[in-house]
């Protein structure tokens, strides 16, 4: 039997659990890491989606099984894992090629993969954004 998810209302500080590693330990508790993951809150109307919540469990579920690792974190918030996919994987209801890189897209819930997304140095504030004007830091 298939698991339901539902709406889930959320604090100001949770959004930092969706957070890549690296993002958690270089800004969390910085002035810049607090006001952007506050925004970004803000701008989930303090909830996370349904399907935010599969995708964070089929993607735990995808890594554990050694079908997807992370390598990197989106430059802006909230600054979550971009992941390699090992082979084609359904990641909540979307088909991921083997090899192509993916991350789920807060700002308009839902996920997005392409063989590769442009890259910066360093961490930006929280904007919408299109998947071609994407960055992983």
């Amino acid at each position: 039997m298939p698991k339901s998810y539902h709406v889930l209302r959320i604090s100001p500080d949770d959004p930092w659990r969706v957070a890549s590693p690296s993002a958690r330990s270089e800004l969390r508790g910085t002035e810049f890491g607090s006001e952007e993951m506050q925004e970004m809150w803000q701008k989930m109307g303090g909830v996370l989606s349904a399907g935010a919540q599969q995708y964070l469990n089929e993607v735990d579920a995808a890594v554990a099984r050694g079908n997807a690792h992370v390598i990197a974190a989106m430059a802006n918030c909230p600054f979550e894992p971009i992941y390699r996919t090992r082979r084609p994987l359904e990641i909540e209801g979307t088909s991921v090629l083997a090899g192509y890189k993916f991350h789920w897209n807060f700002h308009r819930g839902h996920v997005e993969s392409a063989q590769r997304f442009g890259c910066t140095s360093g961490w930006q504030e929280c904007m919408e954004y299109s998947l071609s004007e994407s960055f992983v830091r």
